[in-house]
């Protein structure tokens, strides 16, 4: 069975096996224990993006439709995803690594962080304490991306 084609399976019809369903990232560890924090997860060859919020529904967005990433290189505390239908603002602290992955087409997943679901994240690792989701029209776009403006002194 090893050296069988597995195209061939579906070739000839009714011979596909279904997927084994993978354990969220939420659920606790055989031992009981809450799962590791993870802000982030790169790879590459990206179709879509997670975005998975602790206390709202989670979304999954197409990359077709990221546009661009806002954010300020000495503040690593915040960032926004620009999609075509909506703007993803996202609050946390040591974010850089988030950003890079944006910033180089590698991010496919981001976490907002809950001390119920998940275990703290080590020091200096990056951490989402909020993300806010909102649907936008295409013509207020350009609006909102004119009207950013760094923060002041």
């Amino acid at each position: 069975m090893a050296d069988e084609d597995i195209l061939a399976r579906f070739e000839r019809g009714g011979g596909s096996t279904p997927a084994k369903p993978q354990q969220p990232a939420v659920l606790a560890t055989a031992e009981g224990e809450l799962p590791e924090y993870v802000a982030y997860d790169t790879q590459d060859k990206l179709v879509t993006i997670d975005i998975i919020r602790s206390t709202k529904a989670s979304r999954c967005p197409m990359l077709r439709n990221y546009l661009d990433i806002g954010y300020f290189p000495w503040i690593k505390t915040n960032l926004t995803l620009f999609f075509t239908y909506m703007t993803v603002k996202v609050d946390g602290d040591n974010l850089t690594e988030i950003i890079d992955a944006f910033r180089f087409g590698k991010c496919t997943a981001i976490r907002q962080y809950s001390p119920r679901l998940y275990l703290p994240p080590e020091e200096g690792k990056p951490i989402i304490n909020r993300i806010e989701i909102t649907a936008i029209p295409l013509r207020e776009m350009q609006e909102l991306l004119d009207r950013e403006e760094p923060p002041g002194p």
